[in-house]
């Protein structure tokens, strides 16, 4: 995970698809359907992309996150494909987000993927955007 700015970026790095930020927290993709995915939680990042030139594609899916073995939870969860992950291009991306997205979709973090990453989330869960 990068902060910038004191904005999270998760970024998805494993191509098991969990990624851990701390031994006791593991969030896990799970297998999303289009049935899954709210149109109103697709077109939100759906436009959030669109003004954005560094975003390349756009993936909604279903996240299992287990904290301190507790029992585990599903969160919705927007991710990002861009052209670059250099630090330029992640500020601008999480400045944005934070500043712009909903509650909702924002609680899903801000998730940026390297290329084990986009393989995963794009068998995985529902691209929304594609430029």
């Amino acid at each position: 995970m990068r902060v910038f700015a004191a904005h999270r970026i998760e970024l998805w790095a494993s191509s098991t698809g969990c990624w851990t930020r701390r031994p006791s927290r593991c969030r896990t993709l799970l297998p999303t359907s289009p049935e899954q995915v709210p149109h109103e939680f697709a077109q939100t990042v759906i436009d959030f992309c669109k003004p954005i030139d560094v975003i390349t594609a756009a993936y909604v899916g279903v996240t299992e996150i287990t904290e301190d073995f507790q029992h585990p939870y599903e969160q919705l969860a927007a991710a990002f494909e861009l052209t670059s992950d250099d630090d330029a291009h992640l500020q601008l991306v999480a400045d944005r987000f934070y500043a712009a997205m909903p509650e909702d979709v924002q609680a899903g973090g801000c998730n940026v993927l390297d290329p084990g990453g986009v393989a995963v989330w794009s068998k995985q869960a529902q691209r929304v955007f594609h430029r």
